[in-house]
């Protein structure tokens, strides 16, 4: 079980070697999938660069690094990680061509991935907003920040980006603004086309949700996932904290899959906001079927925020590979 990069991690788990190594677990929690893709050769040699020059070891490799004191990579760590674009942290799994033959979603869709695993798979209701940079206000700011961070896409593929799937703001599109423009662009690729991905793979064995209770951003669902009776403050940095029902209700369901293999087996009954039973996920083409959580209990809904746009991240072509 994990979330956002330890949902990412178990994604990792299951495309090892090609799909071909066994995880050694039957059973998977993902909450809100992310990782930062790092595909590039040369990313991944300046990643190193960067972290080297900031301990102190330009061009003296290893042996530098490994004789330097614990507070001095600490702050060559930091200096790193703080250096990187905004909503990155620098630092991710990369492809090494044995462990990690390609990147997870990459692997999923071809097939590559280790197949006798029941999930339970989903993402809060505002994913982007935590991981997109506020300063994208203009057509302009918005084409520089695709060509940033994808910089191996063909001119074709950026023009699809910005002209076909994410549209400048206007009466006929979806977005109101460029920033919101962005933001649903990091929320598809960085966590919900993951989870929407990962349901597809896992067809009539994965149990889909969305976490609904505003301001849903990346995390809020670790409120209702390890609230406990002593949390005695109603709002923390990730949003509210949910009624108690909702709550141990919530908890039930991965109780229950984690004992039976299905949330519904062993989940909270007779509460005042009660659940409900919680079907295997459907994956249409504007969005999947699943539960969702918010301030009046739980119902069934289309998760329209995994859309066919992730049709596009799913393929691959971004990373100028394919």
């Amino acid at each position: 079980m994990g979330e956002s990069a330890g949902a990412g991690s178990i994604m990792h788990h299951l495309i090892a070697q090609g799909g071909t190594r066994d995880p050694l677990f039957q059973q998977a929690a993902l909450q809100s999938p992310g990782l930062e893709p790092i595909y590039d050769a040369g990313r991944i040699l300046q990643q190193y660069q960067t972290f080297e020059v900031a301990a102190g070891c330009a061009g003296k490799g290893l042996p530098c690094l490994r004789a330097a004191s614990a507070e001095t990579l600490q702050a060559a760590n930091n200096q790193t990680v703080y250096s990187s674009p905004y909503g990155t942290f620098r630092y991710g799994p990369a492809i090494d061509g044995t462990l990690i033959r390609d990147l997870p979603a990459l692997e999923m869709a071809r097939g590559n991935y280790w197949k006798n695993v029941k999930v339970i798979v989903g993402h809060t209701s505002n994913e982007g907003i935590l991981f997109a940079d506020p300063s994208i206000d203009t057509d302009s700011d918005f084409t520089t920040a695709i060509k940033t961070r994808f910089p191996n896409a063909t001119q074709a593929t950026l023009e699809t980006i910005q002209n076909d799937l994410y549209p400048k703001p206007g009466i006929s599109t979806e977005f109101a603004t460029n920033y919101v423009r962005w933001s649903t662009l990091i929320q598809d690729f960085k966590v919900t086309c993951n989870s929407r991905g990962i349901t597809q793979s896992y067809a009539g064995k994965a149990y889909a949700y969305v976490y609904g209770i505003p301001p849903g951003i990346h995390g809020s669902d670790l409120m209702a996932t390890f609230w406990r009776p002593d949390l005695n403050s109603s709002s923390t940095q990730l949003g509210p904290i949910p009624d108690q029902s909702l709550a141990t209700g919530w908890q039930s369901y991965f109780t229950s899959f984690v004992r039976s293999g299905t949330p519904n087996k062993y989940r909270q009954c007779g509460k005042l906001l009660p659940t409900r039973d919680w079907p295997l996920a459907e994956v249409t083409a504007k969005g999947v079927m699943a539960l969702e959580m918010n301030l009046l209990g739980f119902s069934w809904v289309l998760d329209d925020k995994t859309n066919e746009r992730c049709d596009f991240w799913r393929g691959g072509s971004w990373t100028g590979r394919s």
